[in-house]
């Protein structure tokens, strides 16, 4: 039940009209291609989103690189404004490392003169189980 409220939900948000020029969200937990993160991120950048993904691995920064060189591409050959991927390291389990990303994150958002809009909180920790 669970699962299907939250695909409903998702449903909802990202099927909806939104236009997202000139706004900014953070999406954390974006390193795996096919995952809600980056899944989120595209949709987002879709609807004019400019995003701050964040990653944990080379690899996954690596993957948001190259899922925004891919939807960029597609911009250019429909037309349409999408927004940017910009991604960002953030280790969850570390302060120091929760810290810098926040330092970073406000003076990037003041230096482009964005606002922030809203905050995906998707990274965890698996423990394995």
């Amino acid at each position: 039940a669970f699962l299907i409220c939250l695909k409903l939900g998702y449903d909802q948000f990202f099927n909806r009209p939104l236009c997202g020029k000139n706004k900014v969200i953070v999406v954390t937990g974006c390193d795996n291609k096919g995952s809600f993160g980056q899944l989120s991120v595209e949709k987002l950048v879709e609807k004019g989103f400019n995003v701050y993904a964040t990653y944990f691995t080379i690899a996954g920064k690596e993957s948001l690189l190259h899922l925004n060189k891919e939807i960029q591409t597609k911009a250019s050959l429909d037309g349409h404004h999408y927004g940017i991927i910009l991604p960002v390291r953030l280790d969850i389990t570390s302060e120091k490392s929760v810290t810098e990303c926040f330092s970073y994150l406000i003076a990037d958002l003041r230096k482009r003169n964005w606002t922030l809009w809203a905050l995906v909180n998707n990274a965890g920790v698996h423990d394995g189980l």
